[in-house]
């Protein structure tokens, strides 16, 4: 504390500057205000250089920031390449620059193998919504950094192949995240589904699995994700999840969990700048959470046991609020290092990311869950075998081109997807030409233009392939019906098959009649206190059924007239 209070009453930064962060190696902490930083085993790293020039308050600050924010991200080499090139400018000309003297100065001092590393330390620091308080480096930004990676880099939300997802596309991901939960459930149905005996062990499985579907339903960054600790998740009541709260009667009926989380490209520690707004995690997926973290926890408790640790009912409480929903496994869950209890519970603490799992590492995971459940079941009618299914940017891209495209406003938008304003601006400031391609994307009615994946086929079937409702009337067949085994819907069948890719709907089926019976269910739970959220899928289910009455109208005309020419 004196040491910190010294360098306060010495240097005099700006406040900020004296919080702690996070390097890169999550062991080492460092005071961005400090004349010297440990980033890592054997890696110091001196800033002298930068305290004892004659450069203004204001340049020293946002100089020091740049390079904190690198150092939280950067290994050592490519944090050492910026620094280098900024002490060959600081070599030969210390005094405050305007920003033509640091132009001149970068093209003139700073070696070629150089150049690269600091502007693309800028571009970085300004697109994750950090600001430089000096004009000298904002200008540089603009004219040496904004368009670094090519001019249509910003644009690439509307590609094919990595941009934002049509409905057809989007309705066949979430096709896909459904077997994606039902086999996860497969597997922590099982003993133990978190012991890895061999390199046939789910864990890389479930792991990536559930980082998908977090992914998919709250519409964070893997960074952000992979922070997350068992405490974060809150019941229906507002209480935190604790210990043993595995058991799905703690949701009632429509229930959800809440799911708190932390911004990560603040520049400040992990876990210290929380969401403004807690997510809501639907009931299937709030009932999968609860058995992947229970079935988690269990086996940390079981290896733990192993090395004759046992832990008291309030000490496995206060461990399991401080225990990563995605723990390293080597680091944490099957560790020999921990000698005692006190060795876990203070490896483990609420503020930092100790054992926790590698964001890199999880997303690889995610990606191989993608392609071993998602790629059989994706369908894209622009790209018939994409490089890689989906992820994280892809869905970011799809949500905020479809609601930008609804009007939704840019403080939303930069809300939902906890992002800066300025983040999303450029799903909403496109010229008319890039609109036209976004309705291309998306369809002039996105409802319409992915009901083709819901065929009108007045064709036989075998009854076993046949969809009835309660008193044995047929309103569609099923294309595939092994695939409708593992279906999660809380609806009855046809109801819940309205808006299914595996689903043909009959031409001369009473569909009005089972549109007016969900009607008359959504009033009913509305009038009772049910939440709209509650009921989306039923709603869904509505509008499903309106089209599909519309189409098959179209269709009978299209049929009488063929008849009439006959």
């Amino acid at each position: 504390m004196r040491k910190k209070m010294a360098l306060i009453n010495a240097l005099n930064y700006r406040k900020d500057l004296y919080l702690t962060r996070t390097a890169k190696n999550k062991a080492f902490e460092f005071i961005p205000a400090a004349q010297e930083w440990q980033l890592d085993i054997k890696w110091r790293m001196n800033l002298r250089f930068i305290h004892e020039s004659n450069l203004s308050k204001e340049q020293k600050e946002d100089i020091i920031s740049l390079l904190a924010f690198r150092a939280q991200h950067l290994s050592q080499k490519g944090l050492e390449k910026t620094i280098w090139g900024l002490i060959a400018i600081f070599k030969e000309r210390p005094n405050t620059f305007t920003a033509s003297s640091f132009d001149k100065a970068f093209k003139i001092y700073v070696p070629d193998s150089y150049k690269g590393a600091i502007k693309y330390s800028i571009k970085a620091f300004i697109n994750a919504a950090n600001e430089f308080k000096s004009q000298v480096f904002n200008a540089f930004y603009l004219n040496h950094c904004q368009n670094l990676g090519g001019r249509n880099a910003k644009r690439r939300h509307l590609d094919s192949a990595k941009g934002a997802h049509t409905p057809a596309e989007f309705d066949s991901l979430f096709e896909g995240a459904r077997m994606l939960i039902q086999k996860m459930h497969q597997e922590l149905d099982k003993p133990r589904p978190f012991y890895a005996k061999n390199k046939n062990s789910s864990v890389g499985f479930l792991m990536g699995g559930m980082l998908w579907i977090l992914m998919l339903s709250i519409l964070r960054r893997p960074v952000q994700l992979a922070q997350i600790k068992m405490g974060d998740f809150r019941t229906s009541d507002g209480e935190f999840v604790g210990w043993g709260s595995s058991n799905s009667t703690i949701l009632m009926d429509y229930d959800e969990l809440k799911l708190q989380t932390y911004r990560a490209k603040t520049g400040l520690p992990p876990r210290s700048d929380l969401d403004t707004d807690l997510h809501l995690l639907n009931r299937q997926n709030s009932l999968l959470i609860l058995k992947y973290s229970s079935k988690l926890f269990l086996e940390q408790i079981h290896r733990l046991k192993e090395v004759g640790i046992t832990l008291s009912p309030s000490e496995t409480k206060d461990l399991f609020k401080k225990y990563p929903i995605f723990p390293s496994y080597t680091a944490l869950v099957s560790s020999k290092r921990f000698g005692s209890k006190c060795d876990i519970l203070q490896y483990l603490s609420f503020d930092t990311l100790a054992g926790h799992s590698d964001v890199n590492s999880l997303i690889t995971l995610s990606q191989i869950a993608a392609e071993n459940i998602l790629r059989p079941i994706y369908f894209s009618d622009r790209v018939p075998d994409p490089a890689r299914v989906s992820g994280n940017n892809r869905i970011r891209h799809t949500v905020l081109t479809s609601m930008a495209r609804e009007g939704v406003d840019v403080h939303t938008l930069a809300a939902i997807t906890g992002v800066s304003v300025n983040s999303v601006r450029m799903y909403v400031d496109m010229s008319p030409e890039e609109r036209i391609l976004v309705d291309e994307i998306l369809g002039k009615n996105a409802a319409l233009s992915s009901f083709g994946k819901v065929r009108i086929q007045d064709q036989m079937y075998e009854d076993d392939d046949l969809a009835f409702n309660e008193y044995g009337d047929s309103f569609g067949s099923h294309e595939k019906s092994s695939r409708c085994t593992g279906c999660r819907e809380v609806l009855p069948v046809p109801l819940s098959c309205y808006g299914c890719d595996n689903f043909n709907a009959f031409v001369d089926a009473d569909h009005t009649s089972e549109r007016d019976k969900a009607i008359k269910k959504y009033k009913f739970n509305i009038n009772n206190g049910q939440s709209e959220d509650s009921l989306k899928r039923l709603a869904k289910a509505i509008e499903y059924i309106d089209i599909t009455i519309i189409k098959c109208e179209q269709r009978k005309y299209q049929l009488m007239e063929i008849g009439t020419h006959d």
